[in-house]
This record gives C-alpha cells, structure tokens and sequence, in this order.
C-alpha cells in the first residue's frame, strides 16, 4: 500500500498529460472506506468535454501510484505548489 501523504490545498499536475488539479479534500467510499482523493481541475480539458472547475474522484493509492512515462519512473500526480486559501487560484 503506497502511504504517500497528499497535502490538501495544494496543485499537483497529472504527468502524462500535465494538466494542473488542485486536491480539495480526503474521504472515504462509503461500502469499502478505501481512502480516495477529491480534486478540481484548472483548466479546461482538452478535449473541451470537462470545463475548469470540475471535480474528480480517485482511489488514494491511484492518485499516489508510480507510472513509467517517458521511459521513466514518475509519480502519476506530481506535486508543484501549496496554496494558502482554497478560494486562491494558481
């Protein structure tokens, strides 16, 4: 089980696709308690199907897991930034 610590406020860009989120909050899924991360989109898809603001849903240990991208070894969500007020856009 990956035990990386998610720091709540802060931006994070997803590797393969470098778009930004902003992790708003931890919970649980109400059957399993598996811990899941609750997260805001930036910007605007690329494909223009999810506008910026939407929010996303992903298991804690998705969100955290190593992928190989490039050949290399990344953290699926890359940490770039914590924001001191939630309202406060990157």
């Amino acid at each position: 089980m990956n035990k990386s610590i998610i720091k709540i406020g802060s931006v994070y860009a997803h590797t393969k696709t470098g778009r930004l989120y902003r992790v708003l909050m931890i919970g649980h899924k109400v059957k399993s308690a598996t811990k899941v991360v609750i997260y805001e989109q930036l910007c605007e898809s690329f494909c223009g199907k999810f506008p910026k603001g939407s929010v996303w849903v992903r298991d804690h240990n998705s969100f955290t897991e190593k992928i190989i991208h490039n050949g290399k070894e990344n953290s699926k969500f890359e940490f770039i930034k914590c924001l001191d007020n939630l309202d406060t856009k990157p």
